[in-house]
């Protein structure tokens, strides 16, 4: 069930709206805010705005909380190993691209084990996404 739940918030003033719930995904949300944030991502990459974008943006956010809830139900296990490897190689990549290790936290306004921690998470619900997607595939060659 798909229903738009608002979030409130309010100090003795008229209750104001902060975020929204779009959808429930077995134990994950998307919020409001998700699709706000991948929908400004895509237009950063210069692809062009519409609402047809959100509604992909959405549909993609949906696709993905689906394969890590069946992730869930099939007991795939992603190991810390498997993040860190995944955590130093894009370092690596954002450092070279950028310049240096200064440069990218003055450019995040954090430290690299600061952001290391906000990416940890997505980059694991990334690697769920990409084995549950290989593992449908495989699943759907051997029935062909």
């Amino acid at each position: 069930m798909m229903t738009a739940m608002p979030v409130l918030f309010a100090f003795g003033q008229k209750p104001q709206v902060v975020d929204q719930v779009m959808a429930v995904v077995g134990n994950n949300i998307i919020l409001r805010s998700d699709v706000e944030k991948q929908y400004n991502q895509a237009l950063a990459q210069g692809v062009a705005g519409s609402e047809d974008l959100k509604c992909v943006v959405f549909d993609q956010l949906l696709l993905q909380k689906l394969m890590v809830n069946q992730a869930a139900i099939d007991s795939l296990i992603i190991t810390d190993a498997q993040v860190d490897g995944e955590l130093d190689k894009r370092m690596r990549y954002y450092i070279k691209q950028i310049g240096s290790e200064e440069r990218l936290e003055e450019y995040f306004h954090t430290t690299i084990v600061q952001l290391k921690a906000e990416l940890r998470d997505v980059i694991k619900e990334q690697i769920t996404v990409q084995q549950m997607q290989s593992k449908i595939t495989k699943i759907g060659r051997a029935h062909v």
